[in-house]
């Protein structure tokens, strides 16, 4: 019997490089997780509207 371990360090305290924007590349839309990583280090709010 095999098994497989599979690690996602979001956070990234495991590696050096933005482990949401590798993945984002994969979709396209590298930049604009970027671009939310960037808020969120700043501090600036996300605003999620909710839609209706």
């Amino acid at each position: 019997m095999s098994m497989t371990l599979v690690a996602l360090d979001f956070d990234g305290t495991l590696t050096q490089s933005d482990l949401s924007v590798l993945l984002g590349r994969e979709y396209d839309v590298a930049s604009e997780i970027r671009g939310l990583a960037e808020q969120g280090l700043r501090g600036s709010g996300i605003r999620y509207d909710a839609p209706t």
